[in-house]
């Protein structure tokens, strides 16, 4: 249900200058937005080496545009749980731009119980194209100690800014913009359409952050080595300001929201020593290590009264907390026969929740505090012992093996604390009681290699306690406006089993010609098989895991400089609701079925120093969301030179 990729990169060995530049472009169409949304980045790189000392910076520059991500709706019905939208009566002023559709997900108090979905909605806006500004810059250092050993070293810092404004689809006879108010009813095309107007405000962010880290890797002693690091991350400053409403609305008094984050971040510090020759015997391998994570997150959300100054009036919500795991870790490898291997381990755990912090004020339409609400989470403590198992057989070319493990995910500070309101209605609930996750995990190898490739199959059962599962609650059941959007709430799930096929083909040159193909499928069938908080669930598949996923890359060398590539991505249907109710809609808050088709060429010249790259991502135009609506058809082209 998750995993974690390690990238060890190389250090120059030499003087490395490298300079590149991409373009991109994507004709967004959908309802009210209609235009070119263009992103350009540069990198440059700048590596060398003296005596002991490699050294390495790099710059990434990134601006883009990027379509809205969220639409906001009318479900103004006679019925709390839906039904056929209100007739417009001719006494209401008449309006253009709005787009019918359908809800993906049920709403009102049948939302996640078993409530029909597809119910009539009238979409009268979105979010706003998304500008964000990126600027990253990274230094990573390596000094030789001696001829086994090297110390490790690296720094980034990175200032993002990202702004958008809402946009309202609906005009009135004149062409002049209509934003309402969240209860005046307009009449489109004979039906009552409530637009809210605090769905159309503006939004600035700007997050700057640092990372450091550093450590030894390398021989120490004898048979004894050593990977030891540790790394630091803390956001130095993030704050977003947003308005109310949109700044060009009649009803606009400047007010808004700031949100602070007061302190985020993590410290982690992990040691492992292996030793591949245990005990002088070349059959033995034993390694063990130590791991200490220090989690933290703490925000304050102000209500303004003058957004256009960051003015804070009032506190309306602080949160927060931190997590710290120390872990304990060892294995033994016995390789007792020629081609056979065994692996045992074990991993011991202290995890402890602490800090927590959760205040709530009521305010007025002035921004005063009305009324307090303290629910500040207490401390808790939690452990876990992960024992692990591993049999091998690789003879030849073939590789078999065997594997099953014990593991626990606790919960991470985000799913505890992170604790907000936005200016539209929606909200994020974090829940400071979480369960760790209890998972077995049984995975079965089989892989035969090629002279230029190889063929992998994977077959998994997996069976997890206490799954952690942030659901989508529609306003209308909370009392929230507009009733199309969603609070995000956190919860543990009985216990979920998943049983899947994972099958891989990588081969280079096939049948000694020009062409390589990549190729991996994944076959998912999960199932919620207990859930005492709501039976409802027990059944169900678990939300957000596809039944089919593939993904297939052909590449065509065409001599020494050119590449030709062709992908495919396939993500099959998957629900998003608990109760398995929501649809496969093309709009807003649905989870659809996706199949994109890539291209790309490059073109490499000067011995391949430089290159010239240029592709269409989806080039079949497929319209596809993840709860937001995804990339369109999309262009870009890109030059490289490495000198």
């Amino acid at each position: 249900m998750g995993g974690v990729i390690n990238f060890n990169t190389l250090m120059p060995q030499k003087r490395e200058v490298y300079t590149e530049a991409t373009y991109m472009l994507q004709p967004y169409q959908y309802q009210g937005t209609n235009t070119n949304l263009q992103g350009f980045k540069t990198f440059g790189s700048y590596g060398d080496k003296f005596g002991d000392l490699s050294t390495y910076f790099s710059y990434n520059h990134l601006e883009n545009e990027g379509q809205p991500m969220t639409t906001y709706g009318s479900s103004n019905s006679a019925g709390a749980n839906g039904g056929p939208l209100l007739a417009a009566g001719n006494n209401l002023t008449r309006v253009n731009g709005a787009y019918l559709e359908q809800n993906p997900k049920a709403i009102g108090t049948q939302a996640n119980q078993g409530g029909y979905a597809g119910q009539p909605r009238i979409s009268y806006g979105d979010s706003g194209i998304t500008k964000s500004v990126d600027d990253l810059f990274k230094w990573k250092g390596a000094y030789a100690i001696n001829s086994k050993l090297d110390a490790l070293f690296t720094t980034a810092f990175e200032n993002l800014d990202v702004t958008s404004t809402g946009q309202t689809y609906l005009t009135n006879a004149a062409g002049a913009p209509i934003y309402g108010n969240g209860t005046t009813a307009y009449n489109f095309n004979g039906l009552q359409v409530v637009p809210a107007n605090n769905s159309f405000g503006t939004s600035q962010q700007n997050r700057q952050t640092l990372t450091m880290g550093g450590g030894l890797k390398g021989n120490l002693f004898g048979n004894w080595n050593t990977n030891t690091n540790i790394s630091f991350f803390d956001v130095l400053n993030d704050k977003t300001i947003s308005s109310t409403l949109n700044p060009n609305d009649p009803l606009n008094r400047n007010q808004g929201q700031i949100t602070n984050v007061d302190s985020m971040g993590w410290v982690n510090i992990s040691t492992k020593f292996d030793n591949q020759e245990f005990l002088g015997r070349k059959d033995l391998s034993f390694a063990t290590g130590y791991e200490y994570q220090h989690s933290k997150m703490f925000t304050t959300q102000y209500a303004s009264n003058n957004y256009t100054t960051a003015q804070q009036t009032n506190v309306s919500l602080k949160s927060g907390g931190a997590t710290d795991t120390h872990g304990l870790f060892g294995q033994l490898s016995w390789r007792f026969m020629e081609s056979w291997d065994a692996t045992v381990g074990t991993r011991l755990e202290r995890w402890n929740m602490s800090d927590g912090v959760y205040t709530s004020n009521t305010l007025n339409g002035n921004n005063a505090i009305t009324a307090t609400a303290n629910n500040a989470p207490a401390d808790r403590q939690a452990s876990a012992f992960s024992p692990k198992f591993s049999l091998g057989f690789e003879p030849g070319r073939w590789k078999f093996r065997y594997s099953v493990a014990k593991a626990y995910r606790f919960p991470l500070a985000g799913e505890l604390f992170d604790n907000s309101n936005s200016l539209t209605g929606s909200s994020t609930v974090g829940n400071a009681s979480l369960k760790p996750e209890d998972g077995t995990h049984h995975n079965l190898l089989g892989e035969y290699a090629f002279d230029n490739g190889y063929i992998r199959l994977n077959l998994f059962h997996e069976n997890i306690r206490n799954a952690i599962y942030s659901s989508f609650i529609s306003n209308s059941a909370l009392g929230k406006v507009p009733a199309g959007n969603y609070t995000s709430a956190v919860s543990n799930i009985g216990e979920v089993e998943i049983n899947g096929i994972d099958f891989t083909i990588n081969q280079n040159q096939v049948f000694d010609s020009n062409f390589d193909v990549k190729l991996d499928t994944t076959i998912l069938d999960s199932k919620i098989l207990q859930n005492d908080n709501d039976r409802n669930f027990v059944g169900k598949d678990f939300p957000l895991l596809p039944d089919y996923r593939a993904n297939l890359l052909t590449t065509y060398h065409y001599g020494k400089d050119w590449d030709f590539s062709v992908g495919t991505r396939y993500q099959g249907r998957m629900f998003s609701q608990l109760d398995n109710k929501d649809l496969q809609l093309p709009y807003y808050a649905a989870f659809t079925e996706s199949v994109y088709v890539d291209l790309k060429t490059t073109y490499h010249f000067n011995d391949k120093k430089g290159h010239v790259s240029a592709g269409i991502d989806n080039i079949n135009d497929y319209q596809a969301f993840f709860n937001h609506p995804l990339p369109q058809r999309t262009f870009f082209m890109q030059v490289g030179y490495k000198f």
